[in-house]
Order: structure tokens, then sequence, then C-alpha cells
């Protein structure tokens, strides 16, 4: 039996990574929303209103941010992977242990960066691999003794994420600002279609942990906000 777990500098440089990217997100949404309230027709609130709803934003944000990165650091921790005789075990704090045959993986990809997804028979038996693993050579070699490991680029490439990012905004943005009921029915409907598309995936998905998974109502929240958004705008 062997396990494998990720080395302690791995994990600074983790939450390193997490420190940047959670910034940059927070900071994109901060500009976002405030530029949707200041220029959006017919305002209700002032510049004083406005930035007493930026203070409320920012604490929000900043004790949202301190949670994830301790529970992020938790689960990183927590990490192993254990090859033991024909199993590959994934145990993970908080999180649904993923079991995997030796013959039922169908693929092992390994990123340029060095993280490896190990692919079951099911869409939702995949093992991700951090890139911060301790012993990866060793690990790599006793991946080829089950399937070839095939070398691929990043899975999903910044410019394709940020992008997304951009659609996602862009019709978010036409829904709140466009006068158009065709438009504001289509654009709230793509929302609402990509809103429960995340819904299912988050519930089926065996890399993300059960605390996540409780938060739904958040999403449910946002669902029921579109909705409303879209019956008020089309009744008027």
């Amino acid at each position: 039996m062997k396990t494998f777990v990720i080395k302690e500098d791995g994990i600074n440089s983790m939450m390193k990574d997490l420190y940047i990217r959670g910034s940059l997100a927070a900071t994109a949404i901060f500009i976002f929303l405030f530029a949707m309230t200041y220029f959006r027709p017919n305002r209700n609130l002032d510049e004083t209103g406005i930035i007493i709803l930026i203070i409320i934003f920012a604490s929000i944000t900043t004790w949202f941010f301190s949670i994830a990165i301790a529970k992020t650091r938790r689960l990183f921790e927590s990490f192993s992977l254990t090859f033991d005789g024909n199993l590959i075990t994934r145990d993970q704090y908080d999180t649904p242990t993923i079991t995997l045959l030796r013959t039922e993986i169908t693929e092992i990809i390994k990123y340029k960066k060095g993280s490896f997804k190990i692919k079951g028979g099911s869409k939702y038996d995949v093992i991700l691999v951090p890139k911060q693993i301790a012993e990866g050579h060793q690990l790599e070699e006793l991946l080829k003794q089950i399937v070839p490991v095939v070398e691929k680029e990043r899975e999903i490439s910044i410019l394709q994420s940020l992008t997304m990012i951009g659609v996602v905004i862009a019709f978010f943005a036409l829904y709140e600002t466009t006068k158009n009921k065709f438009v504001v029915f289509t654009c709230g409907a793509i929302l609402i279609l990509a809103t429960i598309f995340h819904l299912l995936n988050t519930h089926k998905s065996k890399n993300i942990d059960y605390s996540s998974k409780r938060n739904v109502w958040l999403t449910i929240l946002t669902l029921i906000s579109i909705g409303l958004g879209i019956y008020r705008r089309l009744s008027n």
C-alpha cells in the first residue's frame, strides 16, 4: 500500500494562489456591482447609499473569504491518494470518498503544470490530483502501470475562463439594463438554465465538499430572484 499526500510547502503555495485569485475575483465582482448600481437607469441610491452598499459588500466578502481560506487549507491538508492492491482511493475532509478499481480507469491525464486527472467509468468518478502532490514522479510511474498517461495543456485556459465569466456578466448586465421584454426573457432564461446546470453539477460532483453542497440555498435564492425579476419586468 502506498499513500500520497500534498507537500507542506505546496499547501502554502496553494493558499497564495487562492489569495490572489480570490482578490481578483472579488475586485471584478465589486467593480461590476458598482457599475451596475451607479449607472443603472432610475437608480434609487444616491452616492452615500452606494458607499454604504460598498462597505457592506466588502465586509461580507471579507468574512466569506476568510472562512473559505480556512476550509480550503483543511481540505488540502487532509488530501490523500492511496494505492491498495487493485483499488485507488482519494480521501479528503468533508468530501465524498472516491474509490476506483484499476480496471475501471479509462484515462489518466497529466497537465503541463503537474496535476493529474484520473477518470473512472462515470463522468463523476474522477480523481483530481493537484500539482503540489508529494512524490509526483513516483505517482506518475504507478499510474503508467494502469493505463498510458496522456499529457495535455491546461484543461481550461485562463482565456477560456475569463471568456466564460465575461459572457455570464454580459448576459446579467443586459438582463438588468435592457427594457426589451424579449431580451429580458431570453437572458433571464439563459441565466436560470446556467444556474440549474451549476446546481446539478455541484450536487453530483464527488470533488466538492459537503458544506458547499449544503449551501445550495444560495443558488435557490438566485433562481428565485431571477424568476421574480423576469415576472416583474414582463408584467410592467
